[in-house]
């Protein structure tokens, strides 16, 4: 029999209980309910008594022979998941939590909509959703651009605009990826995107596509972001990262588009890598653009890791605890922000509607976490006891390129960051910083893809605080 242990002795849980009770599963039952607040202790939920608090879990645990914890708690904060992936992991109880509010399926009871922990919810960060209705005001009647459509950040970004009834245009190089987002979306918004297989640092591509349906809205999201990789492909970085997206923004305003948003990365502040460098040049190459193009508005949004992202920490921890080997990291002290990709697509979107001629906008990405802390949650919610957690990390160094901590802001931009969206993004305002002029720039750039010139340069030139 399952013995379940519900966390929580309000409405969520209160469902939860009902749900049980009136689904008449023998195999099922509630031993009883926890809750933070003391004073619910004695009271009942639905006849099933409120046994304790947080602080008595594990004492319940044992006294009732719990086999299953369901959390039914709003917002679950990292130090309360932390404790009861702990407790459950030592007493072998299965954890589960319900779904946030906006994901529940009202047609199934909600204990049946209890799930494993995900490692968003493992890094214990509360997200601020996004009022479509916002979105939808503001993207209504506008055709809109989607560059690196089928990446991680791209995908998410065409789904969330595809609900908002966006007229929808994905480009990628990645053709399998692409061909099944169409798949997924086919018959899901009232206009069909259309999508199309292209590079676009393939000028002749490019300039034919923008021409022909003219973009009033640009999300350039297309980038080389693997950090060991570009370190010994410059080149690439800087043919792919600069010159796409000053093609990519210049037609946009050249075919009267109204604006262009670049997906940036923390990595770009104090660039200790060549894929930082590449982005950092990348923002000031967006702001020159602007202050060129009187009628073009533009965004920067600069945001840390994305959980679940092709080839981010989730997806590799994952992959090897499957194949029973070691979680690897770099280093247990290391720490980086991270977000899930439907928040960081939702407040990309939102600080898009924000207004302002060129504005970086960075995401409130909360507290960093070590990598060795996640790693570590990550082993004990899969079921590995606490006192062989450690055999199963392997520390590796730190890459090339890597830093020990990640930055979000420039020191210098610290005292100009302003908050939005009910704090959900910061924004920065353009320095207004002399740079050099957009033709000069798109001829280093083609000078460096001829190889007249190499990418040392270009750095020393547009990005002195790189130390190549």
């Amino acid at each position: 029999m399952q013995r379940v242990l519900v966390v929580g002795a309000s409405s969520g849980g209160g469902e939860v209980v009902s749900g049980i009770a009136r689904s008449k599963d023998a195999n099922v039952r509630v031993v009883g309910v926890l809750d933070r607040d003391r004073g619910k202790v004695g009271s009942f939920v639905h006849g099933v008594p409120v046994l304790g608090t947080h602080v008595d879990a594990g004492s319940v645990f044992v006294q009732h022979e719990v086999t299953e914890c369901v959390l039914a708690i709003a917002e679950v904060d990292a130090n309360t998941l932390d404790l009861y992936v702990r407790l459950a992991n030592q007493h072998g109880v299965t954890l589960k939590i319900i779904p946030s509010a906006e994901r529940i399926a009202n047609s199934i009871p909600l204990y049946r909509q209890a799930r494993a922990i995900n490692m968003s919810e493992l890094i214990g960060r509360k997200s601020k959703p996004l009022d479509l209705a916002r979105v939808q005001a503001w993207i209504a009647g506008r055709q809109v651009l989607v560059t690196g459509a089928a990446g991680s950040i791209g995908s998410e970004l065409t789904r969330q605009l595809a609900r908002a009834d966006a007229s929808l245009l994905g480009v990628d190089i990645n053709e399998n990826e692409l061909h099944m987002l169409s798949v997924e979306l086919d018959g899901e918004c009232a206009s069909a995107p259309r999508f199309y297989v292209g590079d676009i640092v393939d000028e002749v591509f490019f300039r034919a596509l923008i021409e022909e349906y003219r973009p009033q809205v640009v999300f350039h999201a297309a980038a080389n972001k693997h950090v060991p990789l570009l370190e010994s492909q410059p080149r690439r970085a800087l043919v792919n990262n600069v010159l796409g997206t000053l093609r990519a923004a210049t037609l946009t305003a050249n075919m009267g588009g109204e604006h262009f948003v670049l997906i940036s990365t923390d990595k770009a502040v104090a660039p200790a890598n060549v894929m930082g460098a590449s982005k950092r040049f990348a923002e000031k190459v967006v702001r020159q653009v602007a202050r060129e193009n009187s009628g073009l508005r533009c965004s920067i949004v600069r945001f840390g890791n994305v959980l679940g992202s092709a080839g981010s920490v989730y997806p590799i921890f994952k992959s090897t605890f499957e194949k029973e080997q070691k979680v690897r990291v770099t280093s247990r002290v290391a720490t980086r922000y991270f977000m899930s990709i439907p928040e960081a697509a939702s407040l990309v979107l939102g600080a898009a509607t924000l207004p302002g001629k060129c504005s970086t906008y960075i995401l409130e990405m909360g507290e960093p976490v070590s990598v060795g802390t996640l790693a570590e949650r990550f082993l004990l919610a899969n079921g590995i006891p606490l006192e062989l957690v450690g055999r199963h990390i392997d520390e590796i160094g730190l890459r090339p390129g890597e830093k020990l901590h990640e930055e979000l802001f420039y020191e210098d931009e610290r005292s100009r960051l302003e908050e939005h969206l009910g704090g959900a993004v910061m924004s920065v305002s353009d320095d207004e910083s002399d740079f050099y002029g957009v033709q000069e720039i798109h001829d280093d750039l083609v000078e460096l893809a001829r190889g007249s010139i190499t990418s040392n340069e270009l750095f020393k030139k547009y990005v002195p605080e790189y130390k190549v």
